[in-house]
């Protein structure tokens, strides 16, 4: 179809693809790039071009394609979300999961890093920075961090993320890989925990009596000020 536009005066230069059968029944992808020279009176003279077996391409591509596919059910299995960052266009790609933690459609995120001052709390966005900028300089090739992020409807949403870099056979830095695991519920927990032990604090300290509790090792767990005062020590000590 190409060579028969060329022929009928379209002399735009070609670039189409292919997949050819060998003898052998070997399958192959060329890609074929030409184009037309003309001679002096603008006729057409000859075509050059050339093609490019893109075999290994093509097969590393749908490869990659189905490594995300796994990737993306896999994490819907855990109920994890993912983000790709593209460390040579600094493009990121997120997955459908990781867009509904924060009450988004992916259409509704940018591609690039950018993003970051959007969803990330104030407080947490220098550890973000801080943490990419650890794998890509090679300090780290693995992180693990906590870190707010903001919702679409402006609650906020805890989040423990793990990164991996990915590298190249030059062992170049070409990606990093990232995963979240609601930790909500967690931080919740945490915080009534909290809040338990420092009524059970109030509550020890307003007895008039010397109380101290003690693990099977002999250490100290939790004593009341009277118990701290008689050894002129502090509770914390």
């Amino acid at each position: 179809i190409k060579y028969s536009l060329v022929l009928k005066n379209d002399f735009k230069p070609i670039d189409i693809f292919y997949r050819i059968l060998k003898p052998s029944g070997e399958l192959r992808y060329v890609n074929v790039k030409s184009k037309v020279i003309f001679d002096s009176n603008g006729k057409v003279k000859f075509f050059i071009g050339s093609v490019f077996d893109i075999t290994k391409i093509r097969e590393s591509e749908n490869s990659l394609q189905n490594t995300k596919e796994y990737l993306e059910l896999l994490l819907k299995t855990t109920n994890d979300g993912f983000c790709e960052i593209d460390l040579n266009t600094n493009e990121v790609e997120y997955s459908t999961r990781f867009a509904k933690m924060l009450g988004y459609e992916k259409s509704e995120l940018s591609n690039n890093l950018e993003v970051l001052n959007k969803i990330v709390t104030l407080e947490d966005l220098y550890k973000w920075k801080s943490k990419i900028n650890d794998l890509t300089s090679n300090k780290q090739n693995e992180v693990a961090f906590e870190s707010k992020f903001i919702k679409k409807d402006s609650n906020i949403l805890n989040l423990l993320t793990r990164g991996l870099l990915v590298k190249d056979k030059q062992n170049k830095p070409i990606k990093i890989i990232m995963a979240h695991t609601d930790i909500n519920e967690l931080k919740q927990k945490e915080k009534q925990i909290v809040k338990q032990k420092e009524f059970m604090r109030k509550v020890l300290d307003a007895i008039p009596n010397h109380i101290s509790i003690q693990d099977s090792t002999g250490k100290f767990i939790l004593t009341n000020k009277f118990f701290a005062s008689y050894f002129n020590k502090h509770i914390q000590e």
